[in-house]
């Protein structure tokens, strides 16, 4: 029996001094500057870089662990800084028994104060691209030490700063407070933990994977999660991860909630103030380079919008194609719960905004191309109008989108049309056909207290602007646009008496009102002003009027004038003494009034009147009831009649 305990007892103790006489020579063995000389031989020969260590040691706590500091591995020639990678301080956590082989079997991996530059260069080339190292699957024939990473089951990284630098844009930072990952060795059943921040707002990120083993490969995908939290705000993302950046064979669902996303748009520095509640929920999968987008449904404060999209990440940039649809949309609600404040006042008299409209947002989709078509039950403007059943097909290539055509029920009638938009130019071109719109209900949407009833209206227009702001596109439209308006009332005793004073007492008028038979005007605009002779005409059961002049939307003006006549029958009234009369003034507020400029004609008239004790004026009312010239609607619209609008070929 005591025989047989030596025995034992000198089978297990004669390899374990074996095993720590091994352990006390690797010191010895371990040459810290032979090893610093073939990693930076290997990162000349592999990738062109430069890669120094500073200090490097073998320790025992009371397992083996490789500690370098002040590690620095080199950007290339044309990057802005100096460095890719810098690190204060790096521990690998060894394997003791391959090291006895001169195999170095990482374990664990532990890296603090890393800085990293990621930088793209004008023509494309990405600083972190680099040829793969044999080295790191353990086969670099040329180390007298191989590197194992297959065996790696934890990461941690502390007090990281990476700054993302894309051509020739502003420089983005991220700090990485701590990130770690743990998992069985070949990469499998990976969860990663990690908190970091961007532009002072931070973020925590919870992720698992069932094999991380083909990071990398083509089409590799994992079975997992990704929880992304802010303050208010959570995108969850579960099903089958992609590994690689052509993002094949995915298969996700995906979900983002917010009670205000302000902290999102913080977090990747994007003005905007307060947000509204925001869930958006989809499918995600992909199939032959298409990834197709399937229940989709948006919700963004009262909002509810539902689709499905197809994006092609084959060609030379991102192609969506779109379908977008939605029951009642708030113009004015959406921007705000959107972040977007509302516009600041207009000045007394202005009829257009002067703040900029969103072609810095149109430059930006510049990186993608595609399509959107879009449905809306009923959307109400900013103005109060509300638009039914609107459709609109869009379509984005550069900085330029093509609505190539939309359409819409509103104010009693229709519309239809097309319009183009280019970001850089700033520029719009817009045909518009509009049909039984009317004006009663147009002073009702507006939330305007004016005294008419009907005036269905057509209106035609093909024309072109370009500017900053609403303010600039109305000062530089140029193009024809038609307006003829049918039957209508002004229910006004003051206009009513003053088209009773201007006809006479014989013209059949009603005092209380004006019954508008009709309004026509042709406006030939260039740069924002348009001038005819004539201009706009009406007509009322009792007289007509047409006028020449001009409409100048750069100064918000206006300036007709011409002579109101009687419609039928011999009328004696104040138009027959004072001449022609003057619409003129702020197009928010016109005045009425008589044309001065007709004074000389006007004491002339009443001269002779009284020298021929009025024969004078009965004579020249007889001739103007006997030559009214016909309808003056109709004059404007054959006098300047547009061309016939078509398409327009941009």
């Amino acid at each position: 029996m005591v025989n047989w305990r030596k025995k034992a007892i000198w089978m297990a103790g004669v390899p374990s001094l074996i095993l720590l006489a091994c352990i006390a020579a690797l010191p010895a063995m371990f040459d810290a500057e032979q090893i610093k000389n073939q990693a930076h031989e290997k990162a000349q020969s592999s990738w062109s870089r430069e890669l120094s260590i500073g200090d490097l040691s073998l320790r025992f706590r009371p397992f083996p662990e490789l500690h370098a500091e002040n590690v620095f591995f080199a950007n290339p020639s044309w990057a802005r800084n100096k460095h890719l990678l810098q690190a204060s301080s790096v521990t690998a956590d060894l394997e003791l028994l391959p090291l006895l082989s001169r195999t170095v079997r990482v374990k664990k991996l532990s890296v603090d104060g890393l800085k990293a530059h990621l930088e793209v260069s004008p023509d494309g080339i990405k600083s972190w691209d680099l040829n793969p190292i044999a080295g790191l699957q353990g086969k670099n024939t040329n180390s007298t030490v191989g590197l194992d990473f297959r065996h790696l089951n934890a990461v941690r990284i502390r007090n990281a700063d990476i700054s993302y630098q894309d051509k020739a844009k502003e420089a983005s930072a991220w700090h990485i407070e701590d990130i770690s990952g743990r998992g069985r060795a070949g990469l499998r059943d990976v969860h990663i933990d990690a908190r970091l921040s961007r532009n002072k707002h931070p973020m925590q990120i919870q992720a698992k994977f069932d094999d991380l083993s083909r990071l990398g490969e083509k089409a590799a995908v994992s079975k997992g999660s990704v929880d992304l939290r802010w303050k208010s705000s959570q995108l969850t993302v579960a099903g089958k991860i992609p590994l690689e950046t052509t993002l094949q064979g995915h298969d996700l669902q995906a979900s983002f909630t917010s009670e205000s996303f302000t902290d999102v748009l913080a977090f990747f520095g994007i003005a905007g103030g307060q947000t509204g509640p925001l869930k958006i929920k989809a499918t995600l999968r992909e199939s032959q380079d298409k990834i197709a987008v399937t229940d989709l449904e948006i919700l963004l404060g009262e909002l509810t919008a539902t689709g499905d999209a197809q994006l092609t990440l084959s060609g030379s940039k991102p192609v969506i194609n779109a379908r977008l649809s939605a029951d009642s949309v708030d113009w004015s609600q959406m921007l705000l719960d959107a972040g977007r404040p509302p516009p600041p006042a207009k000045p007394p008299g202005e009829l257009f905004y002067a703040h900029p409209l969103a072609w810095k947002f149109l430059l930006a989709l510049q990186a993608v191309e595609g399509s959107a078509d879009v449905q809306i039950a009923s959307l109400k403007l900013r103005s109060g109008i509300e638009l039914k059943n609107a459709k609109a097909k869009m379509k984005l290539k550069g900085d330029q989108l093509n609505m190539t055509a939309f359409s819409a029920n509103l104010l009693g009638g229709s519309m239809s049309g097309n319009m183009q938009l280019n970001g850089n130019k700033k520029s719009v071109h817009l045909l518009l056909d509009a049909t039984d719109w009317s004006l009663a209900q147009w002073f009702s949407e507006r939330g305007r207290n004016v005294a008419f009833t009907g005036g269905p209206m057509k209106i035609k227009a093909s024309v072109s602007a370009s500017g900053s702001s609403m303010k600039d596109l109305a000062a530089s439209l140029t193009g024809p646009v038609s307006i003829s308006m049918g039957p209508g009332v002004i229910l006004s005793q003051k206009a009513g008496e003053a088209e009773t004073l201007l006809i006479g007492m014989f013209g059949g008028s009603e005092a209380d009102r004006i019954n508008l038979h009709c309004v026509g005007a042709q406006l030939p605009f260039t740069a924002g002003r348009a001038a005819a002779e004539p201009l706009v005409g009406a007509r009322s059961d009792t007289s007509h009027l047409l006028t020449a002049g001009s409409i100048d939307l750069r100064e918000q003006t206006l300036d007709l004038r011409g002579r109101v006549r009687a419609a039928s029958g011999v009328s004696l009234g104040m138009s027959i003494v004072a001449g022609d009369v003057r619409i003129s003034g702020k197009l928010s507020h016109p005045e009425f009034g008589m044309d001065p400029a007709g004074t000389p004609e006007v004491l002339a008239r009443l001269g002779a009147a009284i020298a021929t004790g009025g024969t004078s004026i009965l004579g020249t009312t007889i001739w103007d009831a006997a030559n009214t010239k016909g309808d003056p609607c109709a004059i404007v619209s054959i006098a300047k009649k547009p061309p016939e609008q078509k398409d327009s070929p941009r």
